[in-house]
């Protein structure tokens, strides 16, 4: 399975997620599902390859149903710049029959599950593995960079909706501190952009695993 796939050929530095999965031995095709935290460009360019094929063939698409609906409504024009709707729609609608709409928090497979954390978007989500008594949470764009951890009340340009995202990163990050739980922070340095969270003053602070080189 897979959470997000990555921005594609859209910028000069991205497009490169196929060709790792290869290098570590995974087949695009060996791919049966796809959850979508949200669908921004850098979450959602990949989808497609140059010709306009599903680059993950066998895969199932999951993805919180208000997120799908935001990004066909004529709202979506007025809260988020031109070109994201451009791409979610041109992204999302090859796939559309092989989208399942969440409408609740739910196990996906069995240890994976998805949390409700709108905000930065209409239907975002956190996706959380679970494996004997160790937790990872998978925040998506929850907080784009760790200072917005320290800072709760600064509002990231990109959140659509502020209130919803302030109430979505108190929640998650109040339980990701308290469970101890490893978090991945895809915008987080340094890679693997793995760490902790903890609870710091009226924020939180980033813990990032140890790395060598």
């Amino acid at each position: 399975m897979l959470v997000d796939m990555g921005a594609g050929n859209l910028f000069p530095t991205t497009g490169r997620l196929v060709q790792n999965m290869k290098a570590a031995g995974i087949e695009p095709a060996e791919i049966d599902t796809v959850i979508i935290t949200h669908a921004h460009p850098d979450h959602i360019g990949g989808t497609l390859d140059d010709e306009g094929n599903p680059v993950f063939p066998s895969a199932r698409y999951y993805i919180w149903k208000d997120e799908w609906d935001f990004w066909f409504s004529k709202t979506a024009f007025v809260k988020t710049p031109e070109i994201f709707v451009k791409i979610a729609r041109k992204n999302l609608e090859p796939i559309k029959d092989r989208v399942s709409l969440l409408h609740h928090e739910s196990e996906i497979l069995p240890g994976i599950g998805v949390i409700a954390a709108p905000g930065h978007t209409p239907g975002h989500i956190v996706v959380s593995f679970s494996s004997s008594d160790e937790q990872l949470l998978y925040i998506g764009d929850t907080v784009l960079y760790p200072l917005h951890l320290e800072h709760p009340d600064w509002i990231p340009i990109y959140d659509i909706l502020p209130e919803k995202a302030a109430a979505s990163k108190r929640r998650i990050f109040n339980r990701t501190a308290a469970e101890k739980a490893w978090v991945i922070g895809q915008h987080f340095p340094p890679f693997p952009s793995l760490g902790h969270v903890i609870k710091k003053g009226e924020g939180w602070q980033w813990q990032p695993i140890e790395t060598t080189g």
